[in-house]
């Protein structure tokens, strides 16, 4: 009998990638969601997280949970805007744990997302899961979120939180870049000096079906490339890979774009993982190797 996977937030960039991996290792999978799948393998519950979880019997007696989701973090912040992305992270995840309360619906794990946001501005002090919270919105989203999730250690579930970094893929940050990519420029935002943590789409993929299988998993997991990577060089790699113009665009036109995102966006986060460094052998890397393959495809 295969293991049942349910994941929120199913539909989402990183969650198709996981559910095709799980897929592809024998798992039964449920997406848990507002839209359906990409694929008929993947079984599909819809759902607004945020307004409660229907009963049904496909979310009944999973081995692992995935909790991925929540509004874009990439988009216009505008007060409304700002009040979805907590809400739906927090609400959702709050309906989530008095879902798995039912011992019908209660998996082995819980493996939470949350984002290296968690840290705010660290500057050029490096971080890793030992360190204090910062300060801002998306800090006080990312603690909020994870005590949420957190809650579900009461019902005897193990849990684990994991910080994802930029998820170099073919969605999020690159997604967001790619319609100036076209006519190849290369919009660079922030400080260059600033620290930018970022993992690719197909090692924090491994890492979450990691998480899941391993009984002692840590309890916050930093899904971050071991190799520190500033703004800048960030950027001149995409221009440089893709043969593109690199222009740096003036923070009030950045600030005009993404109103309160822009702050946020200049903040510099060295963060490392010890969780991850003695379990885990990166595929990409480097931000070269990772931004080689996606440009690639």
């Amino acid at each position: 009998m295969s293991k049942k996977v349910v994941i929120t937030g199913g539909s989402g960039f990183i969650g198709s990638a996981l559910s095709w991996r799980l897929l592809d290792k024998g798992y039964e999978v449920v997406s848990l969601d507002l839209h359906p799948p990409a694929t008929s393998r993947v079984k599909y519950v819809e759902a607004d997280l945020s307004k409660g979880i229907p009963e049904h019997a496909l979310l009944s007696k999973p081995t692992y949970v995935v909790n991925l989701a929540g509004t874009p973090i990439y988009g216009r912040w505008t007060n409304d805007y700002m009040e979805s992305i907590y809400h739906s992270r927090i609400e959702g995840t709050k309906n989530l744990v008095e879902f798995m309360a039912n011992p019908l619906y209660r998996p082995e794990a819980l493996i939470s997302a949350s984002a290296t946001g968690f840290y705010g501005d660290s500057g050029t002090i490096n971080v890793d899961e030992r360190s204090d919270g910062g300060d801002g919105f998306l800090a006080q989203v990312a603690s909020d979120w994870e005590e949420s999730a957190k809650a579900a250690e009461k019902l005897g579930i193990r849990t684990t939180i994991v910080r994802n970094g930029h998820v170099i893929g073919n969605g999020g940050l690159i997604a967001a870049i790619r319609p100036l990519m076209k006519i190849k420029l290369i919009p660079q935002t922030g400080k260059p000096q600033a620290c930018l943590p970022w993992i690719h789409q197909e090692d924090l993929v491994n890492l979450y079906h990691l998480i899941m299988e391993e009984p002692r998993a840590p309890g916050v997991v930093n899904a971050v490339s071991p190799h520190i990577t500033t703004v800048g060089e960030f950027y001149r790699t995409l221009a440089t890979l893709s043969s593109s113009m690199l222009i740096k665009i003036p923070e009030s036109l950045v600030e005009f774009g993404l109103k309160n995102l822009a702050k946020e966006m200049a903040f510099s986060q060295c963060v490392r993982s010890e969780a991850v460094s003695s379990r885990y052998t990166f595929k990409y890397p480097t931000i070269n190797s990772a931004l080689n393959e996606v440009l690639g495809r």
